[in-house]
């Protein structure tokens, strides 16, 4: 596995902790300290969790019948 790379069972692991802790936290720690405070890491790992968090924003949209949107969703820092 190349270094940065996340395995299947560390996607895994930290799906369910950030499940457990829930979308608007992993949201708003992402906003408010880049991810330093709950998710941690190297900056892969906060990348698969801005992921997680559009994935979960874009089923909870979808459950409520609105339209997707990207503009509310998180973004790497430049």
């Amino acid at each position: 596995m190349a270094d940065g790379e996340i395995s299947e069972a560390g996607r895994k692991a930290r799906f369910e902790q950030w499940e457990q802790l829930g979308v608007d936290v992993i949201r708003t720690d992402l906003e408010a300290t880049g991810g330093h405070r709950f998710i941690g890491g190297p900056p892969t790992v906060r990348k698969l969790a801005r992921e997680w968090v559009r994935m979960k924003e874009a089923s909870q949209t979808i459950a409520s019948g609105a339209h997707p949107t990207s503009s509310n969703l998180p973004r790497a820092a430049p």
